[in-house]
């Protein structure tokens, strides 16, 4: 079977891994308070209208987004990384890991 390698997410992918991440199987974080989250996550789906504290990009070109700080995202928005680590201000997310 073929491997992909994505740099951003810093791993080898073969087509059934990403297939797994998108679909969420690699596994969440849910987070609804102030504690820093770091790992490496494929995309955070919004559950409530949520303010990021800050929120970091594994791609070095985008590098860490604090213009995303004290901007609220409306619940059902998805942001799709790489991210590597995220904390809120207020809010609730879901964070669907990419390996």
């Amino acid at each position: 079977m073929p491997t992909f390698f994505d740099e951003n997410l810093a791993t080898s992918v073969t087509p059934t891994d990403a297939g797994l991440v998108s679909l969420g199987q690699r596994g969440f974080v849910f987070t609804d308070d102030t504690t820093a989250v770091d790992g490496n996550f494929a995309a955070i789906q919004i559950i409530t209208d949520t303010i990021f504290a800050s929120l970091t990009a594994l791609n070095s070109t985008v590098g860490n987004l604090a213009g995303a700080s004290g901007i609220t995202l409306t619940a059902g928005t998805i942001i799709y990384g790489p991210f590597t680590s995220y904390d809120l201000t207020s809010g609730k997310v879901i964070a669907y890991k990419a390996g």
